[in-house]
């Protein structure tokens, strides 16, 4: 230790002020010892690991690293020092007081070296958006990852806000030269347009937001109305990007949240969020533009110290931009049975909120909040009549005037001139309500019957004249909305279809067949007009039949589906007799008979009316989705058929249904439909990989199915059956061949991976990478050791045998490191040894031979991803425990004389000691880290 060093622990006392004090007058070198920690300070973190932090701290330092880290070092081994390190990466324990001792020691050169290093490190694109947005996830896989740390990001951002919000303590530089700084910053960092840029910053955004909050709203204002659209972009990547997407607006989400604590910054806020609405097409994730302005306001827990008066104003200086984000945002902060809120984000530089703020809201605040939502609510309903449905729909969430005047708005458009068809959206969801609150009328939240009598005359007026528009909201599958009462739901079903069919008739007296057809084009389930219609008169026109059938349009498919089915089920098949199918077309013919159920009746129809020659017009397009499993025989008939019409996945769907009904399935139809399905040009969304996996079990279990036909199957199912969450679900047959036969090991290992003897790289069809893949996916679930009997018996004869014959094959082909890390993997599953050693003798015996170093790794490799994703104890338990167990193991192979898998053990035990030192330290830092550090 140097006399300086020795002089500076000495003189020590432990607080940062003595540090400040008592150190002021050692150097190190040349440089001033407190102007190392001010930089130190100033980075806030980074990690010595990435040559791009360590380029940073020389730009900044003006000095080579290997240099100045030494005095950092020292500085770091002082007690209670400023500046700690973690795995080689450096943090400052309590940034703000350290801050406040040591910012003086900075001068603009820092500044300046400080401000160009930070753009040019936090305006870097991050390189996985090189990628399709699926592969992203896995971006370091590609190598696609920032060459600078996140903590430096963090550490600069951070240090941004230090230099802005605590400009006054910069005492020897130029007065507000910090804020000028973090603005030049935040302006050159976001000068692009480039989503990509949005993108890549959105962890930093709500830091650089309070570094210097006019210029992020102004890059922000700047970039919502740019040509290239780069926050349209960022919404869209939410629907890319595998099952759940990727959000990309978060930061921003939370920097505006955070302004927005500032009554100076709340409008412009609360503004912004609502263009970014405007552009939002919706999506999964619940950080949304609009939740985000309605939690801000919330009347009863506001994330705001504006007044409500601002907040108010906020909210109309948005209706004045973006009037249907304001509609939908007021809504939101009308009362509700079910509010929520998870809060937003707040601010952590600058004092936006006061220290004894609380956001508490008083009944009569609250109350006051609410009336006013409401009479804004009514206000804005008679500007727009298209938010009248909207109105009806938060109707008993308003307060008594606010409820009265929105009467009035009703009663106005009521007897105004506007077309029926607007009236009727209205009425419907008039009628709605009412029912509602008719069928709830105990409820707390229902309206009691006096404001639900106010709404008669409205409904009055409403009510359709048009008969075609006045019966249309029967005719949907929501019959919830048509329930007048509590009560027996069958006995409402059916008044409802009573009342269907009452008003059928009465359009059909009114208006024959053409006026059925034209209504269901009009209604939500076009089918149950048809359904209505069969129950009351029979079309007797084949003519008009043809043409409705001829027809492509979804609504008159579902109309003449509805009809045909419920006519024919009706009469018990004679609608269908009394039709002279053999007349018709034959192409006509199959139209109706594909609307007929999936049923043996259908098919000797399918047979009389199209035969032998044309019967692919029915079975190349019929949809199996209903029939009886009582006639097999029969069942196998249709099976038969759609296989022969390259039918297989629906097959499948009957195969399934024969088991399901624990009927024995028929191999050979079972195997084609399985194979068939693999290639077919079938839409893949019928295909269920359920009823699929549970055909295949059956085959697995079946002891009839030949070898050729398993090997067909277990290869062409490999991924699915490796998905199957069943831990007894395996490819049985391909893993019993890989354990017992070399030569198929040998050809599966040519097949996924390349010869050491041959450097060239060769491109794959399309046909090879999956057979590639699907080698290299059974290589890798491989866990059926070699040798290894049907019974679970393992031979150590038939493990030599195959272990000899494998390395001999391998060597030759160049395939031999890549064997012998598969089989290292594969050995962690080996049996007991008969005098319970944890593992056989013989596999202990091949894993300690000289020559197989890679089967060790492999096998140590293996050991430790088996124990998978798992939670960290802060006790460290469990690393502690397994660091034992491997321990035991490697003393007991260790006294057998197998040294070299003894010491591989030994190394797992060490690795996990290791990590639960780690562990028990890190834990140890955190419960010593100041508050405002934790």
């Amino acid at each position: 230790m140097s006399n300086n060093e020795t002089n500076l622990k000495q003189n020590h006392s432990g607080t940062g002020h003595n540090i400040a004090r008592d150190m002021n007058v050692y150097n190190f070198g040349n440089n001033d010892f407190e102007t190392d920690i001010a930089i130190s300070v100033l980075v806030g973190s980074w990690d010595e690991s990435k040559e791009d932090d360590i380029a940073a701290l020389e730009f900044i330092t003006n000095e080579k690293y290997s240099n100045w880290i030494i005095k950092i070092r020292q500085i770091e081994a002082l007690d209670n020092s400023p500046l700690k390190h973690d795995s080689g990466v450096w943090f400052v324990t309590s940034r703000v007081d350290s801050w406040d001792i040591f910012s003086s020691r900075l001068y603009k050169d820092h500044l300046d070296r400080f401000k160009d290093i930070s753009i040019k490190i936090l305006s870097s694109i991050d390189p996985k958006f090189d990628l399709k947005p699926e592969d992203r996830f896995g971006a370091s896989i590609y190598g696609k990852v920032l060459s600078h740390s996140p903590s430096i990001r963090k550490g600069l951002s951070e240090g941004l806000a230090l230099i802005s919000t605590k400009k006054e303590l910069l005492v020897n530089c130029a007065s507000n030269y910090g804020e000028y700084i973090a603005n030049v910053v935040v302006k050159e960092i976001f000068n692009s347009s480039d989503w990509m840029l949005w993108a890549s910053t959105q962890d930093i955004q709500p830091i650089i937001a309070e570094a210097a909050p006019h210029a992020f709203l102004d890059v922000i204002e700047s970039a919502v109305v740019h040509e290239d659209k780069p926050f349209n972009i960022l919404f869209s990547q939410e629907g890319t990007g595998g099952i759940t997407g990727a959000n990309y607006m978060t930061g921003l989400l939370w920097a505006l949240e955070s302004l927005a604590w500032s009554p100076i910054y709340l409008t412009r806020c609360v503004v912004l969020l609502g263009e970014m609405d405007s552009h939002d097409p919706g999506g999964n994730w619940t950080n949304r533009p609009g939740n985000s302005i309605i939690d801000i306001l919330l009347p009863w827990l506001p994330h705001t110290t504006a007044n409500f008066e601002r907040r108010l104003a906020s909210l109309k200086a948005l209706e004045r931009e973006f009037p249907a984000t304001a509609w939908k945002v007021l809504l939101g902060l009308l009362p509700s049975n079910h509010g929520t809120t998870s809060g937003t984000s707040k601010p952590k530089w600058r004092k936006f909120i006061p220290d004894d703020f609380k956001n508490e809201v008083t009944d009569k605040e609250y109350s006051e909040q609410v009336i006013e939502y409401g009479n804004y609510v009514a206000e804005l309903s008679a500007k727009d009549n298209s938010r009248l449905p909207k109105l009806v729909e938060h109707l008993d969430h308003l307060h008594n005037d606010a409820f009265n005047a929105s009467i009035k708005v009703l009663l106005e458009y009521s007897v105004s001139d506007f077309s029926p068809e607007n009236k009727y959206i209205l009425w419907s969801e008039l009628v709605r309500f009412i029912n509602k609150h008719k069928k709830f009328s105990d409820a707390d939240w229902s309206l009691s019957s006096e404001k639900l009598n106010q709404l008669g005359p409205v409904v009055s007026n409403l009510q359709p004249v048009d008969k075609t528009l006045l019966y249309q909201r029967l005719f949907t599958h929501n019959t919830m909305d048509l329930y007048e009462e509590k009560g027996n739901w069958r006995e409402q079903e059916e008044a409802i279809k009573k009342e269907r069919d009452e008003a059928i008739s009465d359009l059909f007296s009114e208006g024959s067949y053409e006026m059925i057809f034209q209504f269901s084009q009009t209604v939500d389930s076009s089918n149950i007009v048809g359904n209505s219609l069969a129950s009351i008169i029979e079309i007797d026109d084949e003519e008009l039949l043809r043409k409705y059938l001829k027809e492509d349009d979804v609504k008159t498919k579902q109309y003449i589906s509805g009809y045909i089915w419920t006519r024919n089920y009706l009469t018990k098949g004679q609608f269908l007799e009394n039709i002279k199918l053999s007349s018709w077309e034959v192409e006509d013919a199959s139209r109706i008979l594909l609307l007929l159920p999936f049923d043996v009746k259908t098919w000797d129809k399918v047979d009389e009316i199209l035969g032998q020659d044309f019967e692919h017009l029915y079975w190349l397009n019929v949809i199996a989705y209903s029939y009886h499993c009582d006639d097999e025989d029969n069942l196998y008939r249709s099976i038969d058929l759609l296989l022969k019409h390259n039918r297989p996945l629906p097959s499948i769907h009957c195969l399934y249904r024969l088991l399901r009904a624990k009927k024995t399935l028929r191999l050979e139809q079972t195997v084609n439909a399985l194979i068939g399905a693999v290639n077919t040009k079938e839409s893949t969304t019928n295909m269920d990989s359920h009823e699929i996996g549970e055909i295949i079990d059956f085959l697995q279990s079946n002891d009839q199915l030949m070898d050729n036909d398993r090997f067909r199957i277990e290869w062409a199912y490999l991924p699915l059956i490796s998905q199957k969450r069943d831990e007894n679900s395996s490819p049985k047959y391909l893993e019993g061949r890989l354990s017992n036969e070399p030569e198929f090991f040998c050809e599966i290992i040519r097949l996924a991976y390349n010869s050491d003897k041959d450097a060239s790289e060769v491109e794959l069809s399309d046909s090879q990478k999956n057979i590639a893949h699907n080698a290299y996916k059974l290589l890798d679930e491989w866990k059926r050791i070699p040798g290894s009997q049907e019974d679970g018996r393992f031979q150590p004869s038939d493990f030599d045998n195959w272990t000899n014959n494998v390395i001999e094959m391998t060597k030759e082909s160049g395939h031999l490191s890549s064997a012998l890390r598969v089989l290292g993997k594969n050995l962690i599953n080996s049996p007991e040894d008969d005098d319970k050693l944890w593992i056989h003798t013989t596999i202990a015996e091949f894993l300690n031979r000289r020559e197989l170093d890679s089967v060790r790794d492999a096998f140590r490799v293996a050991v430790y991803n088996s124990r998978g994703v798992h939670f960290i104890d802060p006790e460290a338990k469990p690393e502690i425990k397994l660091s034992e167990v491997y321990q035991s193991k490697s003393e007991a192979l260790e006294l057998l004389g197998y040294q070299r898998i003894a010491r591989t053990l030994r190394e797992l035990s060490e690795g996990y000691a290791m990590e639960a030192e780690d562990i028990l330290k890190r834990k140890s830092k955190f419960n010593k880290l100041p508050l405002d550090n934790i």
